[in-house]
């Protein structure tokens, strides 16, 4: 996930300097500050990751020797993630309209 970060910073960097004949009067700024790709380009791979993340402990948690009540508290408290997908999935779908 870091290479994908550092790469949106490079990208995102090369992108807003201003073209050659423009200025530093903020059209570079204004270009930069309505693109949406950057957006997307990010919230698509934080939503694999946070989709990774949220499905490796199941597997664990049923083969923890534990009661059948911890068991569902435990995995209620992993499933708090599946509030984070959501909100990206709402948020990608705010960015893309």
């Amino acid at each position: 996930m870091s290479l994908v970060y550092g790469a949106n910073i490079v990208i995102s960097a090369v992108y807003c300097i201003p073209r050659k004949g423009e200025s530093w009067n903020g059209e570079a700024v204004e270009r930069c500050a309505k693109s949406t790709w950057s957006a997307v380009v990010i919230g698509v791979f934080s939503l694999i990751s946070d989709i990774l993340i949220f499905v490796l402990p199941f597997p664990l948690l049923l083969k923890l020797k534990l009661t059948k009540s911890k068991k569902v508290g435990l995995v209620a408290v992993f499933s708090a993630g599946l509030l984070l997908v959501s909100l990206y999935l709402h948020r990608m779908d705010i960015i893309r309209y």
